[in-house]
């Protein structure tokens, strides 16, 4: 049995629970750009966050996703213990480390943080804008971070052009989809008898989309 001094006991569990938060704070935090600087501003902030040592992770700019940037953004040991140490906000704190949901909420103090702290390194950065409110959830960005299948947009009775290959530049309608193997069945249009032609999603543009 340990036979220290209790004081001692107490900081020891203090500084691994401190620990243990610090490794839980964690959060996905959204930035508005100027719309076509959304990369710009990622290697700005990324290069900045190391000359500062802040606390970003990683940085994500989805091509489909213009004029936001996304931050996995985090809250050090000492951080965290400057707002547990306000009695004020001790209980709400320590709610909204254990359950991030609560972030969301305008009165958030641990969303007031992460604001300010991120805000104060885009201070002057070009073409940043501003912090957007809350965080983000890993399940709704996980589309951007596996591309979409090459057939996706691609539906049958679409008229597409083909765009390399053997039959480059011709015309055909799409008969059958095949996600999985990512292919098209296609009728070509010139085609002196209509043979399906099976290609790759990759090698075509839709020119005409099917109306129903």
């Amino acid at each position: 049995m340990y036979e220290g001094d209790a004081d001692e006991i107490i900081d020891t569990y203090d500084y691994l629970k401190l620990k243990e938060l610090e490794e839980k704070s964690r959060y996905i935090v959204a930035i508005k750009t100027a719309i076509g600087h959304e990369k710009d501003v990622a290697n700005n902030l990324g290069g900045r966050a190391k000359r500062k040592k802040a606390e970003i992770y990683s940085l994500l700019s989805p091509h489909r996703l213009r004029g936001y940037l996304l931050v996995e953004f985090g809250l050090n040991y000492q951080q965290i213990e400057d707002m547990l140490n306000d009695p004020q906000h001790h209980d709400q704190v320590l709610e909204e480390l254990e359950d991030p949901s609560l972030i969301a909420n305008d009165d958030s103090v641990v969303g007031r943080v992460i604001r300010d702290r991120l805000s104060s390194l885009l201070k002057g950065l070009k073409h940043a804008r501003s912090v957007v409110s809350g965080i983000t959830y890993m399940s709704e960005i996980e589309h951007f971070l596996s591309p979409p299948p090459a057939v996706s947009g691609i539906e049958v009775g679409d008229i597409i052009e083909i765009i390399n290959g053997p039959f480059k530049g011709e015309k055909a309608r799409v008969s059958k989809k095949d996600e999985g193997k990512e292919e098209i069945t296609v009728e070509l249009f010139e085609a002196m008898v209509s043979i399906p032609v099976t290609i790759k999603g990759e090698s075509v543009r839709v020119i005409e989309k099917e109306t129903k």
